[in-house]
């Protein structure tokens, strides 16, 4: 929630289309090969590359065999308080520095100055610049006090475990789940190495996030959507 609250707040920058396709290639060329080279110690990135990483993490197949695809490994991901993402991302800017010593680990959130990248082009099979500026407005949805109140999340944490084991008895099912529960799903899938095994064991497969919690307008696919999985629970 914390991460959330100073994206949407603090850098309106990481929604700007052109900015995010230079976050985009830093993510993508540089980031992720360099993580998965230093896998087992789980790095923590600067936070341009951090966001776009946090919308990928979001379409747990795709993030999954993007990964194994272009560098091998599914790179793992943890949760961390502010101390120690910043200690981790001084021991990363270390690694960075020594792979790529002509590209500035921290990146100028201005977004002011940016390299031209005519010739770049995603490998990725996210489109993280539109998932990006979608993911940005996220907080508004879950900013209430009560989204930080602790006995709020533990009920919210029964409720995710109900929705995993109403998708595990109907498998062929979409179901759309309530922002409370969403937002545990959504803080789940930022660890994938434990995501995934926890996936397997209750649902059987890596189940994929419904992205877009805008329900839209009663009558549409989404709305109907939610209030089926609103009579199914």
């Amino acid at each position: 929630m914390n991460f959330l609250k100073v994206i949407s707040n603090d850098f309106p920058t990481l929604s700007n289309t052109n900015n995010l396709r230079y976050v985009l290639y830093r993510y993508g060329t540089l980031w992720l090969p360099l993580a998965a080279k230093h896998n087992r110690e789980v790095l923590s990135a600067p936070l341009d590359i951090e966001w776009s990483w946090h919308c990928h993490m979001l379409s747990p197949k795709e993030y999954a065999a993007d990964c194994e695809r272009l560098v091998g490994v599914v790179v793992d991901h943890s949760l961390k308080d502010k101390v120690a993402f910043q200690r981790d991302q001084s021991h990363a800017s270390q690694y960075w520095e020594s792979a790529y010593p002509s590209e500035p680990f921290m990146c100028d959130l201005s977004m002011s100055n940016l390299p031209e990248l005519d010739s770049f082009e995603s490998k990725l099979s996210v489109d993280l610049v539109d998932a990006a500026s979608v993911q940005h407005d996220y907080y508004y949805q879950v900013s209430l006090p009560h989204y930080r109140d602790e006995t709020f999340l533990e009920s919210a944490v029964t409720r995710y475990k109900r929705f995993l084991y109403l998708h595990s008895l109907l498998l062929q099912e979409t179901f759309v789940p309530s922002f409370d529960i969403d937002v545990i799903w959504r803080t789940h899938q930022l660890v994938p190495g434990k995501y995934a095994a926890a996936m397997k064991r209750i649902v059987g497969n890596l189940l994929n996030h419904v992205d877009s919690m805008c329900y839209g307008k009663e009558g549409s696919t989404l709305h109907n959507v939610h209030m089926k999985t609103a009579r199914r629970s």
